[in-house]
């Protein structure tokens, strides 16, 4: 399963059949190797699940760790993680979007999910969009979830409005709760998973 990547590294928790553009370069736990033209690489692997978590170092993207912002992607198998506690929101590679209480990935630790295991095919890429909503693509590019969708609890505030506040990101806070903020720092959705 390892591949070798254009520096001559290898990376043994690649997935084969995930298209270039969409392959995790970072893994979360325990460092694992330096190297010079990348910041740093960490594995971890989940044994119930077999998920392997990538997160972008700081160091080769502007993106903070518990922050998807609009223009990235958080492909499968990848997490934010709160600043201070351990708190996840993995994109599953089933498709499902979970929000954990701990690093251990189990179905127990599991305090909020999107319920789109299964629903697409895989790969699974998940997006903030220019209206702030979250939406779970497949590889096909069609939406398998969105935050704004018929099971939402919250009505998109913006859809149809004249001057949108864009640009919006996606945080895992300290509170444990995944938000959807404007650029004024407002709340346009969230998982309700506040302590």
């Amino acid at each position: 399963m390892a591949e070798l990547f254009g520096d001559g590294v290898a990376n043994q928790y690649h997935f084969e059949h995930t298209p270039e553009r969409m392959r995790p370069a970072f893994y979360l736990n325990t460092i694992a190797t330096m190297r010079q033209r990348t910041s740093w690489t960490i594995p971890v692997l989940t044994a119930f699940l077999g998920v392997a978590i990538s997160v972008v170092s700081k160091r080769d993207s502007k993106r903070s760790l518990d922050t998807l912002r609009q223009g990235e992607q958080l492909c499968q198998g990848t997490a934010l993680k709160a600043r201070g506690k351990d708190y996840y929101a993995i994109l599953q590679n089933d498709g499902n979007f979970v929000v954990y209480r701990s690093k251990l990935f189990v179905k127990e630790n599991a305090i909020w999910c999107s319920n789109s295991q299964g629903i697409g095919t895989a790969p699974y890429l998940l997006e903030v969009s220019l209206i702030g909503e979250i939406c779970i693509k497949d590889k096909d590019e069609l939406n398998v979830w969105s935050s704004w969708g018929p099971e939402s609890y919250v009505k998109n505030p913006y859809k149809g409005a004249p001057n949108i506040p864009v640009p919006f990101r996606l945080v895992m806070q300290d509170d444990r709760n995944l938000v959807v903020k404007d650029k004024d720092n407002r709340g346009v959705w969230s998982t309700r998973t506040t302590l």
